[in-house]
Order: structure tokens, then sequence, then C-alpha cells
């Protein structure tokens, strides 16, 4: 790209120094700068290490309060187990969110509970119970301040990436993204899950055979 000045025998690049080349060096740099930080933040962030170097989390105090038999039996025996017993693994499990000005709110206070394979386990509680908060710990979506979980033996968060191919999530709104068709979506959640993308064709196209099937079987069943 070039520009004439009031002497049209000179011609200019617009990307010289003295004309628009020190933006566009800022503007890479800046670019540059600010994704190799968000990969530093959340490279922190997976490591608990951001959390801990902040210490705002681990202010607010843990309150002991009065447990059920069943319930302290229930601690007691995931503290003490292996983590291979168990297919999912809660220890301990803590969550502070900061208010500012000094408060907190808790939303997960010290949770502990085991699911081995084959078992069926609900999660129930009031609302603000902290349900959403402990899924979203153990699907990765975020951090906790204390705890720990595992899922098949893989360490949440540090082992997400592993932990990630054992689960299967369905968040508490509507999944389905808009401007996406069903192939998109299939093909999306299938590399979400590391699933070979020859796999996903393959299967794409026996659902395309099913439902063929299935169509002219009903149109055949209608004509009779």
């Amino acid at each position: 790209m070039y520009y004439y000045t009031g002497d049209q025998s000179e011609i200019h690049n617009v990307f010289d120094i003295n004309i628009m080349g020190p933006d566009v060096l800022f503007l890479c740099g800046t670019a540059v700068l600010y994704l190799g930080l968000l990969f530093v933040v959340e490279f922190l962030r997976s490591k608990q290490t951001l959390s801990k170097v902040l210490s705002w989390e681990s202010k607010a105090e843990f309150v002991p309060k009065k447990l059920d038999e069943d319930v302290e039996r229930e601690i007691k025996e995931v503290e003490e187990s292996d983590d291979q017993t168990y297919a999912l693994k809660v220890d301990k499990l803590r969550k502070v969110y900061p208010l500012g000005r000094g408060k907190y709110k808790v939303a997960v206070d010290r949770l502990s509970f085991g699911v081995k394979s084959g078992e069926c386990f609900a999660l129930l509680g009031v609302n603000g119970a902290g349900k959403t908060t402990t899924f979203k710990i153990l699907s990765g979506d975020i951090v906790q301040t204390s705890g720990k979980a595992f899922i098949n033996g893989f360490l949440i968060p540090e082992q997400n990436h592993k932990a990630r191919y054992s689960i299967g999530y369905c968040p508490q709104y509507d999944t389905i993204l808009e401007y996406l068709t069903a192939k998109e979506h299939l093909f999306l959640y299938a590399a979400l899950k590391g699933i070979p993308i020859s796999v996903v064709r393959f299967f794409f196209v026996f659902l395309q055979i099913l439902i063929f099937i299935n169509r002219e079987r009903n149109l055949w069943r209608e004509n009779c």
C-alpha cells in the first residue's frame, strides 16, 4: 500500500517508520504479549498456583460443623481409600468466592464422597448448596480452593485432559449452539472428547443410513 504526498513524484509506503510502522509493530507486539500472558494465567490456574500466590480464596477460615454419623463415616472411608478405589473420589473439596471488602462466599465447604464403578449417584441439595460449583470443578471449568478430586484415578485439575475421556457432562442450560448443524455438533463434541475424525465420519454415515431406513420403512407402511 502506497500513498502520494503533495509532490506526486514521492511515493511512500504506509508501513514506513514515520507513518503506520510504529503502530503496526505495537499492535503485533501487544498481541503476542497478551496471548502469552493468557497461556501463563491458564497454566497457573490449572496447577492451582495462581490462587496459592494470591491467597485471597484461602483467607476464609473453615468453621467445623456437627455432622451425622453416616456422613462422618463416608468422609473417613474416602480419606483412607486409595485413589483407584472409586471411579469418582472427592476429598475435602472446598471453593470460596471473594465478594470484596474482606467478605467471602463459601460455595462448597469441604465436601467428601466416593462413587464406585457401576453405582448411580445423585447429589441433592437446596439452591445455593454448591451442586453446580462441584460439577464445574469436576469438569475442569473452575479450580477448587482446596481439597482433591479424582476421576478414574486422575487428579483434578492437574490431569483434566485425561480425566475428560472418562466423563460426560450435561450443563444446567441448553448446550445446542444456535448456528451449528447436527453434523457440526457431532463433530465438535467428538473432537472435544478426542475421538478420531475417521471414527466420527463412519458413525455419521451409519446414522444417516439408519435415519434413511427408518424413514423409508414408515413411508412403506403408510402406503400399504
